[in-house]
């Protein structure tokens, strides 16, 4: 698999991630984003700073660094809620036209899923949303929406739309509804616009894709 590579420079790389393809720590025999930014950069021995993830099922845009200071700068900008990430996800269900959905969410161990909590128990998660139509006069059985992700917890946006009764289409892990249209490992939510300053020139850096299910 090649790299899509979206921009990079002697501090950072900005990359495209596939839907089915890990960040971090995938299995032996497959290949996750960390592995493929190495292979890169051989046969120089370069850093690589992780400083966000995505969901294996979720297609996106990740910036890592290639320094220490780049990437302890964009971890801290991170941390203060300073990187804008907008999602587009396919959801069934009766959705009003735009929201803003807040709650507590813990990781359940066992299921390694995210589960209601409490403001001693769990952390709070918040997004904005508004009803899109789809581009290029797609017509599909779902709605489209275009979330503002404000924290970024575990399987945020995946957990707050199911609560509501509005599951991504393919997640089934959460009541979405197969559909052919996604390859296996994959879910209607990617991560199609990621801005941040740059940690060296402090230029507002950003970076839109259109996902492969509105191509």
């Amino acid at each position: 698999m090649k790299l899509d590579i979206l921009y990079e420079d002697e501090n950072i790389i900005v990359v495209h991630k596939p839907a089915g393809v890990a960040v971090e720590n995938a299995k032996a025999t497959s290949m996750d984003i960390v592995a493929m930014v190495r292979n890169h950069f051989l046969p120089d021995s370069s850093y690589v700073g992780l400083v966000h993830r995505l969901d294996q099922p979720v297609e996106g845009i990740v910036v890592i660094g290639k320094t220490k200071a780049a990437t302890a700068k964009l971890s801290k900008e991170l941390q203060q809620h300073n990187f804008t990430k907008r999602y587009y996800a396919l959801v069934t269900g009766e959705v009003p036209e735009s929201g803003r959905l807040e709650d507590y969410i813990a990781k359940d161990a066992k299921t390694k899923m995210a589960v209601n909590a409490t403001s001693d128990t769990g952390k709070k998660s918040v997004l904005e949303y508004k009803v899109v139509e789809m581009p290029d006069g797609q017509e599909v059985d779902a709605t489209c929406l275009d979330i503002l992700l404000e924290t970024g917890r575990f399987h945020q946006i995946r957990f707050q739309l199911s609560k509501r009764g509005w599951p991504i289409l393919g997640d089934v892990k959460y009541g979405g509804e197969n559909d052919s249209r996604f390859k296996r490992g994959a879910i209607a939510l990617c991560a199609y616009e990621l801005s941040f300053t740059h940690p060296v020139t402090g230029e507002t850096m950003t970076y839109r894709i259109k996902p492969d299910w509105l191509l």
